[in-house]
Formats: C-alpha cells, structure tokens, sequence
C-alpha cells in the first residue's frame, strides 16, 4: 500500500504529463486540406508507376500466357492417336475383321427399333471394354438414357455407364444391354436365363462376342481366371492342363477357347477381334452400331475410354502390352503350343486372322 504522500506525488507527476503532451499538440502545426491535398499529389509522383510504364509491365506479364493458348495444338491422344497409330505386324489387316456382318441387313429387317446389341466374352477378353464403348459412343432410336448435350458431355458418359444396368425394367424405350439374356460368358444359345433378363425380347438382340489373341489370352485368363477353375503356377499358362468352366471339363485352355467361340461363329452373331477395339475402336464400334441401326458418334467426340476400365491396365497400356509380339509365346515350350492349339481354335484362329506360329 502506498503512503497518502507518496500517492499525492504519483497523481502529481501523471497529471504534469498529461498536461506536457497536450501543450506540445498545441504546439504542433495543423495541416490544412491543401497542404494535405498537396502532399497526396507529391506522393503519387514519387511512388506511383506511370500508366504507360504500367501497361508495358502488364504486357510483358501476360505474352508468354496468350502466346501459350494461341500457339496450342491438341496433344495427340485420344482416338485420332488410336486410328493413325499403325496396327503391330502380328493384328495387321486393312479393315477391322468382324465375323458374322454379311447378316446385318436381314437382322435389321426382321426386328423393329427396339433392337441392340449385347456383348459377350469369354472371361478378361475385353466384352465390358466393348459395352462401355457402346453405351458411350452408339446412339438408339429407343435407347432409354437422355443424353441432353450429345456426345461431348463427361458427365453425361459417367451417368451412362453407371445407369447402364438399372434401365432394364423399363417398357417405354429399349435398355442397354450389358451381356447377352443368357449371360456375358455363356455359350451361345444357352437356355439359361438371368433374371433380370427375363423380360428381354431375344429377337431383338444382337450378340456380340469379342475374342482375343489366344495366345495372349493365355495369360490373360492366368492372371484374372474369372468363372474358369485350373491349376495356376508361377509359369501359367505352362505346362497346360484341365479347366472347367460353366460347369463343364475341358482338357485345356486352347480347347475351351475354340469351343466357346465356335458356338458364336456361324449363328446370328458377331464376333469381333479385341485387337481391333484397341487399335480401330471408331471403325470397330462403328460396324457394329450401324448393324443394329444406331448412330455412331462423331470421330472427335468418340470416347475410346483412356483411363483403366476394370482392374486392367489403361487403353494406352494395354496398346503396348498387346502390342509386344514377344510376350504372345513367353514361357510356352513347343510342346505347350501344341497342346494348347485345339483344332477348333485352329479353325476360328484362322479365321480371325490370328497366326499361329
């Protein structure tokens, strides 16, 4: 506590502060408004950048930025860079080759606009790559799906290919079809029935099964087997052996191949190659849509589908991996290739334009 003589000279010492700072305001000359305005004019002089120098500066900011965007060219992906991209020797045909075509007038001919196709495949063959590719680049008379910019719209693709198998209990249009009524990897003609297929009018659906390089699809099948059951090693597809597939044994890999395709081969069907999709999707997808009666879309809104589809590489990965004449062999004996080359995978092989050896 403070003595009352010493808090008298604290209040005493504070007061002759205040009043020492209120006599130097006093003192302090006041600024009129010219003298501020004044001022404020000397200090734009002094620090201001002049317009022309300001607008030098902006230009030489902004030229490297419309140089860029004038001087752009589209990098070459995408489906221009899939059809002038020259096919491997090994796929190298002057059109896509599609089994079954010559039947397209007569199948458009015998059944109405509610017609479309319904892709199949043996399992990791490319037939979910093919309905993607449909459902994103062919366009129905009585397709169910909306599309309210045209083709050019991701956003409109991304509802498509996630609405695809939800529109099958609509009446009013035609659903998509993600795989045949009797299922993606059955044989043709088989009298099951999936479910949600079953108010399917099959006359009205086109199958079409997509086969791939046998010899590539060895290691295919190794790698994801799907529905087919056999013995897996380190060296897969060597040494060949059984598999059993829709409930059925088959003595080997190559035997189960050329049965399955053979059932499609002559029927009222198509078969297209898997190679043709990587390497000409526009004329590919192009020959099949137009044999349902669809409209294709326009080459540079054509969606080849770049990023992984699946749990496989890229389109572009997947350019390369098939690509490899290399690895269509790798680790198959001589004797490996015999057992495997099945006399009707022989004879689908050939017609395909597969070789051999």
């Amino acid at each position: 506590m403070l003595g009352s003589a010493e808090y008298a000279r604290n209040m005493r010492a504070t007061q002759s502060g205040v009043n020492d700072q209120s006599a130097r305001r006093r003192r302090q000359h006041q600024v009129t408004p010219e003298e501020a305005e004044a001022r404020w004019e000397q200090a734009k002089k002094d620090h201001m950048i002049p317009f022309h120098k300001m607008a030098l500066l902006t230009m030489a900011a902004t030229a490297p930025a419309f140089i860029m965007v004038f001087m752009y060219t589209e990098p070459d992906v995408g489906w221009h860079w899939a059809v002038t991209r020259p096919y491997p020797p090994i796929y190298d045909v002057e059109e896509p080759i599609i089994l079954g075509k010559e039947q397209c007038a007569a199948f458009r001919r015998s059944t109405s606009d509610f017609r479309r196709a319904a892709p199949a495949g043996l399992p990791s063959s490319g037939a979910v790559y093919l309905w993607k590719l449909l459902r994103l680049n062919c366009l129905m008379p009585h397709e169910c799906f909306e599309r309210e910019r045209g083709f050019d719209d991701d956003d409109d693709r991304i509802t498509r290919l996630s609405n695809a198998e939800n529109e099958l209990q609509r009446k009013n249009c035609a659903p998509f079809l993600t795989q045949p009524p009797w299922g993606r990897h059955a044989f043709h003609g088989s009298p099951r029935i999936l479910e949600k297929h079953r108010r399917v009018n099959r006359t009205e659906v086109l199958p079409v099964a997509v086969a791939k390089d046998p010899w590539t699809w060895f290691r295919s099948a190794c790698r994801r087997p799907g529905g087919m059951r056999f013995k897996r090693g380190e060296t897969c597809p060597s040494p060949p052996g059984p598999v059993r597939f829709e409930e059925r044994p088959w003595e080997s890999l190559g035997h189960l191949w050329g049965a399955w395709h053979a059932s499609y081969v002559g029927t009222r069907s198509l078969v297209v190659r898997y190679e043709d999709l990587l390497w000409r999707p526009v004329e590919t997808v192009g020959a099949v849509c137009s044999c349902v009666g669809g409209m294709t879309a326009p080459p540079r809104d054509f969606d080849p589908i770049l990023d992984s589809y699946g749990r496989g590489l890229s389109r572009i990965g997947n350019l390369r991996r098939y690509g490899n004449e290399s690895l269509r062999f790798a680790r198959l004996s001589s004797g490996d290739v015999e057992r495997l080359a099945a006399p009707e995978l022989k004879r689908v092989a050939a017609r395909l334009g597969y070789k051999l050896g």
